[in-house]
C-alpha cells in the first residue's frame, strides 16, 4: 500500500482518539461521508497484509501512521517500526 499523506494533521485530532498507552485508535466523530461508524469505536481492519487501516477522506490510511502523526504533528515518510514484530499494536 502507497503511504497517502495526510493534508490537514490537525483533522486527525477532531476525527479520532489515540491512546499511546494501548495503541488504540478510536472515532471521535464520524466522517462527513459516514453513517456505519459509532463514537468510540476503535479504527480500522485487517488490511491482508498484517496492518490495521481505515478509510476517509476518500484515502485508505495504515492506522499506525495515524497514530504516528496525531503523536508527532507531522507525516512521516518512512518506514514505521512495530518494535515487538506486532504490526496490529499501535503502541508508541
Amino acid at each position: 500500500m502507497k503511504v497517502k499523506p495526510v493534508e490537514n494533521i490537525d483533522e486527525l485530532s477532531v476525527i479520532f482518539n489515540y491512546c499511546p498507552q494501548t495503541g488504540v485508535l478510536r472515532w471521535k466523530s464520524q466522517p462527513s461521508k459516514s453513517n456505519i461508524v459509532n463514537i468510540g469505536d476503535p479504527v480500522g481492519c485487517n488490511d491482508g497484509a498484517g496492518y490495521l487501516r481505515v478509510q476517509f477522506g476518500n484515502k485508505r490510511h495504515r492506522v499506525h501512521r495515524l497514530c504516528w502523526m496525531i503523536c508527532n504533528g507531522r507525516n512521516h515518510n518512512g518506514p514505521i517500526d512495530h518494535i515487538n514484530g506486532n504490526t496490529m499494536d499501535n503502541r508508541l
